[in-house]
């Protein structure tokens, strides 16, 4: 037996009431690197690193950075 308060896939409650989705205008979005870890990125950048080596590590496209 599931209790009230538990969501399954989709957001829909699954004791039968349907939960309200959250729209575009709900959302928030992540950052995924702090100020800090930037700062040090950039700098590694200025200091000579390769910029594809550094991309490659972070995940990150080459516009982005």
């Amino acid at each position: 037996m599931v209790g009230p308060g538990f969501f399954g896939p989709r957001g829909r409650r699954v004791s039968g009431i349907i939960a309200p989705r959250r729209g575009k205008e709900d959302a928030v979005k992540r950052k995924r690197f702090s100020v800090e870890q930037i700062v040090a990125v950039l700098k590694q950048a200025e200091m000579g690193a390769p910029v594809a080596d550094l991309i490659r590590h972070l995940g990150i496209a080459e516009q982005t950075f």
